[in-house]
């Protein structure tokens, strides 16, 4: 097996993943092996298929594997390419994995200056990516896209560099990966920027009701909170994290022209 990290997570897995390597002789802490194994009874949503048990959850996509989740290991059936298997473990269910184990999971990519972090929140198409590969020319450090994983500890809030890759649309609605060197180490929260359309560059900061709103609206698939029965504690979670990390609506335009004022205003932000 290749040992891997990933999120503050160690990876042990005999199915390559887009992560970065453990340093030799590193003790996985969640094992990732192609196996075979009773598939019950499952729901359909779309093309998903689920079932979510006190021991294992199951997830299948028809045509690439059927996942077993335990709170320690995955267990992958495959039924297509490996590499799309790796995606999805990478990606979707690294995210409720996370989740499951007490992390909170938002829907945002995270950039990092001088080892303190900012997390970009934002519906799909609202420029995360775009925003952060800009941020990266200008000496902004990368951690992760499209998940932004946080864990509560004596310091603070701090969030764990994901795999070195950035989403990008290639033209429509598929996407190619960029790869890009994510940061060596983690780094301390110190604000949480909603992107919005239109108007000048303004950063309004949220408080109280609106601001726990936007972290529950941009939990990563948020339709999972309720049928996993993790909603409450993901409330519960982003309650305390709302009353401790500044959080604010950056408003921009649709171009890069005014990514000076952003960068500004994230300056700003980890001060």
């Amino acid at each position: 097996m290749t040992t891997y990290t990933a999120y503050g997570l160690v990876v042990q897995s005999d199915l390559a993943l887009p992560f970065s390597l453990a340093p030799t002789g590193t003790t996985g802490q969640v094992t990732v092996r192609a196996g075979r194994f009773h598939v019950p009874r499952m729901k359909r949503d779309g093309p998903l298929s689920f079932r979510l048990d006190d021991e294992f959850w199951y997830f299948q996509w028809p045509g690439e594997a059927t996942y077993r989740m335990a709170t320690d290991e995955v267990v992958v059936m495959l039924d297509g390419d490996p590499a799309a298997a790796g995606e999805r473990l990478s990606g979707q269910l690294m995210g409720l994995f996370l989740r499951r184990a007490g992390r909170i999971v938002l829907h945002g990519n995270v950039v990092s200056r001088h080892g303190l972090a900012i997390c970009l929140l934002g519906a799909t198409g609202m420029g995360k990516t775009t925003l952060t590969g800009a941020l990266l020319a200008t000496g902004w450090a990368f951690l992760s896209d499209d998940l932004c994983v946080l864990e509560e500890g004596t310091g603070g809030w701090s969030v764990q560099p994901g795999p070195g890759r950035l989403k990008v649309r290639a033209g429509g609605p598929l996407k190619q990966l960029e790869r890009v060197t994510p940061s060596a180490s983690g780094a301390t929260l110190k604000g949480i920027a909603v992107l919005e359309a239109g108007g000048p560059v303004v950063l309004e900061p949220l408080a109280g009701p609106e601001a726990l709103l936007e972290l529950i609206r941009h939990a990563h698939m948020p339709r999972s909170l309720d049928v996993s029965g993790l909603a409450d504690a993901h409330l519960q979670r982003v309650g305390g994290l709302a009353g401790a990390i500044p959080i604010g609506r950056l408003r921009r335009g649709s171009t890069l022209t005014d990514l000076p004022q952003v960068v500004e205003i994230l300056d700003r932000m980890i001060q």
